[in-house]
């Protein structure tokens, strides 16, 4: 007897605790939904994403970074300067000189 209270009771604990959940649904649009609903909005995202680009913005240009990016721009500028100047020469048949100023 002792036993089937205790089931009754356990039961009846199930049965609470299901209705519980049930109105901690938000904004449920699908009959499946069991659990709450759970995550971030759009807009969380987007300025997490934003404050995260902004740090990494910052950090890399007071690493020194930028520098290095603007060394490889201008390496790969010069390279394509002088390949330009070459197959220009070939096709000329004439003599090209390149000048670099350093002051």
């Amino acid at each position: 007897m002792v036993k089937y209270f205790a089931s009754i009771i356990r039961q009846l604990d199930l049965l609470r605790s299901q209705r519980e959940s049930e109105r901690k649904l938000r904004n449920c649009l699908y009959p499946s939904c069991k659990f709450e609903a759970l995550g971030f909005t759009l807009i969380e995202l987007v300025v997490v994403v934003a404050i995260i680009s902004i740090a990494t913005l910052l950090i890399s240009i007071n690493s020194g970074a930028l520098a290095h990016w603007e060394e490889e721009n201008f390496l790969r500028r010069l390279i394509e300067t002088i390949e330009f100047l070459h197959s220009q020469a070939i096709q000329d048949g004439e003599h090209y000189r390149i000048e670099f100023n350093f002051e």
